[in-house]
Parts: structure tokens; sequence; C-alpha cells
């Protein structure tokens, strides 16, 4: 049987997992109602929104790298767990990457 860590053997491919792409577009749902809003109520301005988008998804993806690295951390993310490979957890990333990963998505965001 394959490992499933060893067929992510790329470094992107661990970032995208750890990214969570499938939970992204929660974190744009605020930003659409804010932009529809600013649309009625005629204020919609474009580079504004852009930052807004920008700012949501950068901040989602540095949840996801906190709660991978924290679960690790806690003991929470076993082999037993279900759901999604947590990277840190399986190796592919280490702790402390990860946990400067976040900060820099963090300032990123900022």
């Amino acid at each position: 049987m394959c490992n499933p860590a060893e067929s992510l053997s790329s470094p992107l491919r661990a970032w995208l997992l750890a990214m969570r792409p499938k939970t992204l577009a929660a974190s744009l749902v605020p930003v659409f109602l804010g932009c529809f809003i600013a649309w009625i109520e005629g204020v919609f301005s474009p580079l504004p929104i852009l930052a807004l988008f920008t700012a949501a998804l950068l901040i989602q993806v540095a949840s996801n790298f906190a709660n991978d690295v924290i679960d690790f951390e806690k003991g929470a993310d076993t082999e037993d767990r279900l759901g999604p490979m947590r990277t840190v957890q399986a190796g592919l990333i280490e702790a402390k990457t990860m946990k400067r990963a976040t900060a820099l998505v963090l300032v990123l965001a900022l």
C-alpha cells in the first residue's frame, strides 16, 4: 500500500495541501456580501475590494497553517485522525517552518 505522504513528495504540493484550497471559498463569502452592499449603496470601488479579497484569502491560509501546526503540537493530529492529511503531522513540513510561514502570510495579509 502506498503511503499518502510519499505521493506528495513535491514541496509545492505539500504547501498546497496545507493551504486547504477547499476552505478558501468560505473566506470570500463575507467579502462578496460586502461588495454587494457597496454596489447597492453606490460606493463600490475595485481597488479596496481587491485588497479585501487578497487579505481574506491570506488570513484563511494563515489560519489553516496555524491549525495544522497547533493541532500537531497539541497531539490532536494522529494517524487515527479522520479527514484530509495534515502536513506537519505527516512530516511533509516541519513545525518551525509552518510557524514561520504562518507569520509571513499574516504579514502579507496586513
